[in-house]
Parts: C-alpha cells; sequence; structure tokens
C-alpha cells in the first residue's frame, strides 16, 4: 500500500501522546538546544524571500504547527494572499503551497525533481522507525495496489463481513441500551480487524491481543519519529535507537505472524504457487512477488507491520471525523439511512450506489481535512515556477488543502457544511482523488490502497447508521467550531442499537 502517503499528514499534525512520550519530548528538547540556533540560521538563509507565520528562528515554534496546523495554514493564507510562505517544524522549515496552479506544476514534475519517498523518510524517519527494508524498497505499495486491483470484487465482501462482526463485537454493550464509548476506540479496533482480515486472514484477525498491537505500532512509529525530529540531522543516527521501539515491535509481530508466514512459504514449496485453499491476501500477494531476499521473514512481516500503521491511523481518523460530522449534523441521518436501506434491500450492501454517503464523507473532509496541509514534496534540485518563484535544493513542499478546501473561487458557499454538495458529480468521482479532493493523494503518487481504505470508511459508516443510533455524550462538544483532531481522539459518543437491527 502506498501507505505513507495517506498516513503522513495525519502523524505531522495531530499526535496521541502519552505522559512517557511528553517527557522523552521534553528532554529531547532540552539536550537538542544548543545544536539548533545554528542550523536554523543556515536554512534561513536559504528563504530570505518567503514570508514566515510565527515567530522567526523559533525551532520550537514547530510544536504550535503539530497541534495547530489548521490555523496556522489559514493565518498564512489569508496574511499572504494565497503567496507561498514558510512554517517552522520539528524538522525544519516547511514551505506552504496556497496555489493551484503551483500545486499543479508540482504534480506534474519528475520523482527525480520533486521527491515524495525522501520528505516522508524524514517526517517519519522512516529508516529508524519502520527499518531500512522499508525505506530502501517499497515495492509493497505495488503489491497492494495491483492486488487490490485484481481482486478487489472477491476481497469487499470479506472486508464487511468483518466490518460487521467487529462493530457488533466492540459496541456489544450498546445492544439493549445506551452505551457511552470511545469512537476513536471503536473505529480503530473495527479498522484493524477489517484491514487485517485482508492483510492476513481469521483467526488472528480478531486475535484482541494482536488488535491492540496493530494500533500500538501506530504510535509507536509517530512518536518515535517525533523525538527524533527534534534533534539535529546530525546526532539522530545516535538518538534513534533508544527512541525507536522498531525491535520491540519486531518481535511481537514475528510472535503473532511468523508461524503463519511460515506455512504459506512451506506451501509454496511443497505444492508450489497456485496450491489447493490458498489464502486470497496481502501475505500472499505479498510472498508471490518476493525474490529470496524478500522471502526473508523479517522482511515480510517489516511489511505487515507497516501497512497496519497506514491503514489504522489514516482511516481510523477519517472516520472518527466522519461520524463526529455525523452527529454534528444529526438532522441528515433520516435521509443518509433511507438512501443506504433502498440499497441494501434493492442490491445488498453496494457501498459504490450510496452517493449520498459518499457525498457526506467527502463534505466531511474538504471542511474538516484530515490534516490541513497535503502532497509532501522536497525538491532534489533548485527549481523555479512558472511565476518566478525559486527554491534551492532541499526545500520542503506541502500544499495548503486547509486554505483551498475554502476557497470561494472554488467551491460555493464554502464554509457551510453541505452534506449533498457532490450528489450531481460523475459516478467516476467518488470518494476518490480529483483535482479539488485530496483525501487519498493525487496523481502518480495517489493512495495505493485507497480501494480497501473507501470499503472501509464506506463500509463502517453504511452499517452504523443503518443499524445503529448516535447522539453525543456532551453537547457542548458539538457546538461552535469542529473540535480540532488533537481533542477530537478522546471524543465519547452515545451508541445503541436500533430495534430489529
Amino acid at each position: 500500500m502506498n501507505s505513507i502517503h495517506r498516513a503522513q499528514d495525519a502523524t505531522s499534525s495531530h499526535a496521541k501522546f502519552d505522559a512517557a512520550t511528553a517527557a522523552r519530548l521534553k528532554r529531547a528538547r532540552v539536550a537538542a538546544t544548543k545544536h539548533i540556533p545554528a542550523e536554523l540560521v543556515q536554512v534561513k538563509n536559504q528563504y530570505t524571500d518567503v514570508p514566515i507565520i510565527g515567530p522567526r528562528l523559533s525551532f520550537f515554534n514547530g510544536i504550535n504547527f503539530m497541534m495547530y496546523p489548521q490555523e496556522m495554514c489559514m493565518e498564512g493564507f489569508k496574511k499572504y494572499c494565497g503567496e507561498p510562505f514558510r512554517v517552522c517544524t520539528p524538522t525544519g522549515w516547511t514551505v506552504v503551497i496556497s496555489d493551484r496552479r503551483m500545486a499543479d506544476e508540482m504534480m506534474r514534475e519528475s520523482d527525480e525533481l520533486m521527491q515524495p519517498k525522501e520528505a516522508t523518510d524524514e517526517l517519519l524517519q522512516i529508516p529508524y522507525t519502520a527499518g531500512r527494508q522499508i525505506s530502501n524498497d517499497q515495492y509493497h505499495n505495488e503489491v497492494i495496489r495491483i492486488g487490490l486491483n485484481r481482486n478487489l470484487a472477491d476481497c469487499a465482501p470479506v472486508v464487511f463481513d468483518e466490518v460487521v462482526a467487529a462493530c457488533d463485537d466492540e459496541l456489544r454493550q450498546a445492544e439493549f441500551e445506551w452505551a457511552t464509548v470511545s469512537v476513536y476506540d471503536v473505529v480503530t479496533k473495527v479498522v484493524s480487524r477489517a484491514s487485517n482480515r485482508l492483510f492476513i486472514g481469521l483467526p488472528i484477525c480478531r486475535n484482541p491481543d494482536y488488535v491492540k498491537f496493530t494500533i500500538r505500532i501506530t504510535f509507536d512509529i509517530f512518536n518515535a519519529a517525533s523525538i527524533i525530529n527534534f534533534f539535529p540531522k546530525s546526532i539522530q543516527p545516535i538518538i534513534a535507537p533508544f527512541v525507536s521501539k522498531r525491535k520491540k515491535d519486531a518481535r511481537e509481530a514475528a510472535a503473532y505472524l511468523a508461524k503463519i508466514a511460515q506455512e504459506r512459504l512451506d506451501s509454496i514449496d511443497r505444492y508450489g504457487r497456485d496450491y489447493t485453499d490458498k489464502p486470497n491476501d496481502f501475505l500472499s500477494w505479498l510472498i508471490d512477488e518476493t525474490n529470496e531476499e524478500r522471502r526473508e521473514m523479517s522482511n515480510l512481516l517489516s511489511r505487515l507491520v507497516f501497512v497496519n500503521f497506514a491503514a489504522i491511523l489514516s482511516t481510523g481518523l477519517t472516520l472518527l471525523r466522519a461520524i463526529y460530522d455525523l452527529v454534528r449534523h444529526a438532522q441528515y441521518i433520516p435521509e443518509l439511512r433511507e438512501e443506504i436501506e433502498q440499497v441494501v434491500e434493492a442490491e445488498g450492501f453496494a457501498l459504490d450506489k450510496m452517493y449520498k454517503l459518499d457525498s457526506f464523507v467527502r463534505e466531511s473532509q474538504r471542511v474538516t481535512p484530515l490534516a490541513p496541509h497535503t502532497m509532501l514534496r522536497k525538491v532534489r534540485r533548485d527549481f523555479t515556477f512558472s511565476d518566478g518563484f525559486s527554491v534551492p535544493a532541499g526545500t520542503i513542499f506541502v500544499l495548503n488543502q486547509a486554505a483551498l478546501n475554502l476557497d470561494e473561487n472554488i467551491w460555493p458557499d464554502p464554509l457551510r457544511f453541505d452534506p449533498f454538495r457532490y450528489i450531481d458529480e460523475a459516478p467516476t468521482n467518488r470518494l476518490i482523488s480529483t483535482s479539488n479532493n485530496w483525501l487519498f493523494g493525487h496523481g502518480r503518487h495517489v493512495c495505493a490502497g485507497r480501494a480497501l481504505a473507501v470499503q472501509e470508511i464506506k463500509g463502517i459508516m453504511a452499517y452504523l447508521i443503518m443499524n445503529y443510533d448516535l447522539k453525543p455524550s456532551k453537547a457542548s462538544e458539538l457546538e461552535g467550531r469542529p473540535l480540532p483532531l488533537f481533542k477530537l481522539i478522546s471524543w465519547k459518543a452515545n451508541v445503541r442499537k436500533r430495534s430489529g437491527a
């Protein structure tokens, strides 16, 4: 799965910091202070013509961008009238583009010039948090892209079967009466189970300890990257082994998955590649595309871990926001439920025919996107845009998705939440990347796993709307501006299974 492209912006903007992580960040900041000013001065001199949002030369202002990126992106857009500006992040200066034309130029450039992988490796510290096997060879992206394209018709019902089982298991306490639940905890467990039903199958995808492990590694990777990024590049290789949990996570992954993977390898050696009852899942696709080096157990398991990181983080957060918007705009639930019930009665759970639901999720992401910036790129040599704006090699770019999503030149009445804004669009534009929708990236680097993500997002939303009633546990959380995502992670809702469902 091109997993990092969906997860990268969410992880750079929103964190689930626990007390231990906060303490490590504080120690890292103190230890790094004496190294930082010189590095920032050096970077500053390269961007003298690019205006700044936030205090000049303040490395630790980067934490503000991590916690309040939406506000800073909108401030820069308004203050500089759509012109590029820069913000300080834990990795250094990032140039924010708020112009569609410049974004199109970025997307047209070759990977040799505008490199997403190097930027992502730096943001998530992939060599240290996921391993150099992942950083140096990301063939799993193509494996899942091709595998989903070939097998989606067969895999979609399997994934939805797990969605149903997981939702009912995680909401068992709401079967007969109202129950207050952590929405994030529920959706991440459901997404983990649904994703791993496709990644590695039954029964391991339903193992409660394994589900907890797949969710925990998401934060192990992000928290380690956050700490490493607070140190200068020169000492990151020294710091990384002390904060990354990669080796511990690898050992735990082996305890859950090594026996299953070895049985698959042994079956191929004994009966050939197309043996009887061969599972049709990501692990099988991965093994089919491996040479001898890639068939090493550590290589296979590291990729199973990494696709979990991306699938659970980005899909879980997208669902969390969509469910919050559903409760916030509860007046639209009857109309959505009516569409779902009509489709189910006529064609079963044909998710691609649920146009209103699709539009609702898209509008949720437009108004309050998973992250306010997207399309992370690193320029590999000096570059000049057609309007004359120039940047040196090494510049990190992001697209100001927050501003473009609320641009009145693109969207009629952009501040209004209009859940059925997209109903009249062509069916080919459903919940995919278009020139005005970057939920799954855009262009050559569109998310390889978007077909799975769409199945999970729409499947979970449809099943919940059809079978459960939802209302806020605290009405105050729905008033005023939407909750920022880092606060939404702890949001709770009241849920009850509908009579007769």
